[in-house]
């Protein structure tokens, strides 16, 4: 389970989400906020949620923390172009050289 970034039109972090099944954990600089997800629609469930992360619907009991880190981790750089991009990477890799690296790329939005 990673962190998501959601981040201003500055590449600054605004909040962060984490996904677990149904359940969307919401970090921010205002707190937290749970959602739990019902077929399309996303009902926020924060004040059902207790001060050790156990959510209680009615009979029904989930103990959140077993399920999501404490806080969000974030390996993350915002960048403005695929140049940038390159450069930052190269910049990064340059104690492996001349060793053979994989990259992960999530979340990559590319707009001309």
């Amino acid at each position: 389970m990673e962190y998501i970034p959601v981040v201003t039109s500055g590449g600054e972090p605004r909040e962060f989400l984490a996904i677990v099944n149904d359940i969307v954990k919401v970090v921010s600089s205002r707190g937290v906020r749970w959602f739990l997800w019902i077929d399309d629609i996303g009902v926020d469930v924060t004040d059902f949620v207790d001060r050790d992360k156990v959510l209680r619907l009615g009979e029904s009991v989930l103990d959140l923390s077993k399920l999501f880190d404490e806080s969000p981790w974030l390996f993350a750089k915002t960048v403005e172009s695929v140049d940038e991009y390159v450069s930052v990477v190269k910049d990064l890799c340059k104690e492996v050289e001349g060793k053979k690296v994989a990259q992960a790329l999530a979340g990559v939005r590319i707009v001309a």
